[in-house]
C-alpha cells in the first residue's frame, strides 16, 4: 500500500457519566443530520508557509539516497506531479512523525511518512511515501482544502480496517472550527491509493470527520463483523443528543466504502458513552 500521510491533532470528547436508554429507529442508506447541521471544513488557499512539527515521530524514513522512489499511479497511469520524485527523495521536505507497519500485508513493517513541498503547484505539494529497503512507494495527496501554514496534514494513526493482510493509513487533512477530518489510504496491487466513499453531501468526498465539541461530535471507528466501520455524529436537541450512525462495508482490497444503513438515536448527554467513537481518536478500536 502507498501511504499519504498528514496529520492533524486528535481532539476527545469528554462523557459524562450515567446513562439513559435510548429511543432509536434503523433505515437503510444514508440520510442527513436530523437537527440539519453538519461539521464542514474550512477551505483555505493554497499556502506556502512552513510546516508546523508533528507532535509524535515513532520511525525515521529511509535515509536520502537509500530508496528509489516509485511514484504510484493516477488514473492514467502515471504520476502527474514532476516534484514527485525529487520531494519523497529529499530529506529536507519529510515532516516528521512518521510511522512504521506492514501496509501491504508480506509481514513485513514498512516506514510511511508525509513529504511535503510547499512551493509547488495545488496538488503536488504533499505526499505519502512508504519504504521497506531499496523500493518506496509515493502518492499525490489532493485536497483542495489542504492549509499548509495553518493546519499542515500529518499521519495520525495505522489501522486495520478490513480483512486484507495489511494496515491502512489515517491522515489528518484539514482543519474545521472544532472539528478534524481525515483522510484514509491503503496500499493495493502494489500501489498506495486513496479509500473512497460518498459521505454527507455537505462534506467533500473522501473526507472524514472526528473531534469537536458540546455543539456537534463526531467520530468513527470499526464495528462488528470485521471490515465494517461505522461514521457517527451527534448534535444536541433541547435536553438531548440526536445521534446519527452511518455503516460502511469495506470492498475486498480496501479500495472503497460501501454504505450499508444509517441507525438515528436520541440519547440524553449522560448517555454519550454507549457511542465509543465519538470519544476516541479515529478508528482507535480497528483491531
Amino acid at each position: 500500500m502507498s501511504f499519504r500521510a498528514s496529520a492533524v491533532l486528535v481532539l476527545s470528547v469528554a462523557t459524562v457519566l450515567g446513562g439513559c436508554a435510548p429511543g432509536s429507529s434503523v433505515s437503510g442508506g444514508s440520510q442527513g443530520s436530523p437537527d440539519g447541521t453538519e461539521s464542514s471544513p474550512v477551505r483555505s488557499p493554497r499556502s506556502t508557509g512552513e510546516l508546523t512539527p508533528t507532535p509524535e515521530a515513532s520511525a525515521s524514513p529511509p535515509a536520502g539516497g537509500e530508496g528509489t522512489p516509485q511514484p504510484s499511479p493516477g488514473p492514467v497511469g502515471a504520476s502527474e506531479c514532476s516534484n514527485e520524485e525529487a520531494t519523497v527523495s529529499d530529506p529536507a521536505h519529510r515532516s516528521p512523525g512518521a510511522l512504521r507497519g506492514d501496509i501491504d500485508g508480506d509481514g513485513r513493517s514498512e516506514v510511511i511518512w508525509l513529504a511535503v513541498d510547499p512551493r509547488a503547484k495545488a496538488g503536488c505539494q504533499v505526499f505519502l511515501a512508504a519504504g521497506s529497503g531499496p523500493v518506496v512507494h509515493s502518492l499525490a495527496i489532493v485536497q483542495p482544502e489542504l492549509n499548509l501554514e495553518l493546519s499542515p496534514p500529518a499521519l495520525n494513526a495505522l489501522a486495520a480496517i478490513d480483512t486484507e493482510p495489511g494496515l491502512e493509513v489515517v491522515v489528518d487533512l484539514v482543519m474545521g472550527a472544532s472539528t478534524r477530518f481525515v483522510g484514509l489510504f491503503g496500499m493495493h496491487s502494489g500501489a498506495l491509493e486513496r479509500v473512497r466513499f460518498d459521505g454527507p453531501s455537505t462534506l467533500p468526498p473522501d473526507l472524514i470527520p472526528y473531534g469537536g465539541s458540546v455543539a456537534h461530535l463526531d467520530g468513527v471507528d470499526c464495528v462488528r463483523p470485521q471490515g465494517t466501520i461505522v461514521m457517527s455524529s451527534a448534535s444536541p436537541t433541547a435536553e438531548r443528543y440526536a445521534i446519527r450512525r452511518r455503516f460502511y462495508r469495506v470492498t475486498p482490497g480496501g479500495s472503497t466504502l460501501l454504505p450499508l444503513r444509517t441507525e438515528h438515536h436520541t440519547v440524553k448527554a449522560r448517555a454519550l458513552n454507549r457511542f465509543p467513537e465519538l470519544a476516541s481518536p479515529p478508528f482507535a478500536g480497528c483491531a
